[in-house]
């Protein structure tokens, strides 16, 4: 069974994702990203690492802002994500390195435009089973 799940939404699209922790539940959310606009898990080509450091009001705010960073790598610079490596991830920060490939040499398609992510019915909670999280994605 599947992490993560999609929601429908008119005009947009949502993500649930499901984890026993927390950084396993930013990752997955970073792969339904990628699932939503490609269908497909990119392949491995010539690996670029990326490091990057963030910092947010709260957890919920910083899973936007990670999404944030796949969208931007993906629209700028035609860059999908083959792998993460979360180093920090606390209240309100995260580092972490992102492995990065181009579009043409991974196999991935883009077969739906993700404009932005949203804070639209954003939700980030602990349940007993681990973390869960619903976010939507302006299409």
């Amino acid at each position: 069974m599947s992490p993560f799940r999609l929601l429908e939404h008119t005009a947009d699209i949502g993500l649930q994702v499901e984890s026993t922790d927390l950084a396993s539940l930013f990752h997955e959310a970073g792969r339904g990203l990628q699932e939503i606009i490609g269908g497909q898990t990119p392949q491995t080509g010539q690996e670029t690492a990326r490091a990057i450091e963030l910092r947010a009001t709260d957890r919920a705010d910083l899973l936007v802002l990670w999404l944030q960073e796949w969208l931007f790598l993906f629209d700028t610079y035609g860059l999908v994500i083959v792998r993460d490596e979360i180093e920090t991830l606390t209240e309100t920060d995260l580092r972490a390195t992102l492995y990065c490939t181009p579009v043409e040499q991974s196999g991935f398609g883009a077969e739906r435009e993700v404009k932005a992510v949203t804070y639209h019915r954003l939700k980030l909670a602990s349940t007993p089973r681990g973390w869960l999280a619903e976010v939507y994605f302006d299409l």
